[in-house]
């Protein structure tokens, strides 16, 4: 729900039951995509359910750990139709952010966008600052807090990031 109140199309699928997979196709269709995602995820299950004559090699997720195993191993693109292709890409465990300004941040967040130039301060980042618009649409149910949480910790990581260059 907070994806798509920021305004992201979200398609709830299931290889497995096959609820959403024609959804997905049609999203699909027409476009170069790419599927990421962490390890044991299911990115190439969803690709055998929306195209089974891929036969890709899936594994279990570990019992042990309870984590995806790394299956695929390499980037895959995969022609659907002539004018459709997908990527399987290997899973990972951690997701960083390279070459983003901490400037640049807050348009990756497109719940943001509306409220950004209405901050007290034009180079508010956000966060300790008063007046702070995104703030304020956070307290108000306006911005997912746990939305607004993620942006608060890439922004740690982007400027530590910035530091380093």
């Amino acid at each position: 729900a907070p994806y798509e109140a920021a305004g992201y199309t979200v398609l709830p699928t299931c290889a497995i039951s096959g609820d959403g997979v024609e959804e997905l196709r049609h999203e699909l269709a027409g476009r170069f995509s790419v599927l990421a995602g962490p390890s044991g995820a299911g990115k190439s299950s969803l690709l055998n359910a929306v195209e089974p004559g891929l036969g890709l090699r899936v594994r279990s997720v570990s019992r042990k750990t309870g984590k995806g195993k790394h299956t695929t191993t390499n980037v895959h693109i995969f022609p659907l139709d002539e004018k459709t292709f997908v990527a399987d890409t290997p899973g990972f465990r951690e997701l960083g952010f390279w070459r983003i300004e901490p400037e640049e941040l807050p348009s990756l967040f497109p719940e943001f966008l509306e409220y950004v130039g209405e901050c007290r301060f034009t180079s508010c980042r956000h966060v300790p600052e008063p007046g702070c618009a995104v703030k304020e649409a956070v307290e108000a149910g306006e911005i997912d807090p746990g939305r607004y949480e993620s942006y608060r910790r890439l922004l740690e990581e982007v400027e530590e990031n910035a530091r380093r260059r």
